[in-house]
């Protein structure tokens, strides 16, 4: 499921892959502008995958707005091809503030893993 246009996802190259009742799973065919000078994929791109599968849960699945307020993020090892894929899992969501941890992987390599805390819109359900 493609991200609508103009948005920065889309832009990108991120695909809706899944929606689970705890999260979302998305997923990026890489490309070798997704790299960085050493030839593996930026860290940037990761993060921004990791980010954007907990925005997905947000107003996906729970049906919420809101803005990531803090996002954490270790890298376990390069991704170099192939495909990257991002699993969010909600672990918390109260009225004014979602934690969420995401495993990223390329192919069967567990590649990073983050903790996001977004903080949450009040009387702004998503569209």
């Amino acid at each position: 499921m493609p991200f609508s246009a103009g948005n920065f996802n889309r832009v990108l190259g991120m695909e809706i892959a899944a929606l689970h009742e705890d999260g979302a799973t998305l997923r990026l065919p890489l490309k070798r502008e997704h790299q960085n000078g050493a030839g593996v994929v930026h860290g940037g791109v990761t993060a921004t995958l990791a980010d954007a599968a907990v925005g997905v849960a947000l107003t996906k699945v729970l049906k919420r707005r809101g803005t990531t307020i803090e996002l954490k993020i270790n890298y376990l090892e390069p991704a170099v091809d192939g495909e990257l894929r991002a699993r969010s899992y909600i672990l918390r969501a109260g009225r004014r503030v979602m934690v969420a941890r995401v495993e990223v992987h390329c192919g069967a390599t567990h590649v990073a893993e983050a903790l996001a805390t977004f903080a949450l819109f009040e009387d702004r359900p998503a569209a």
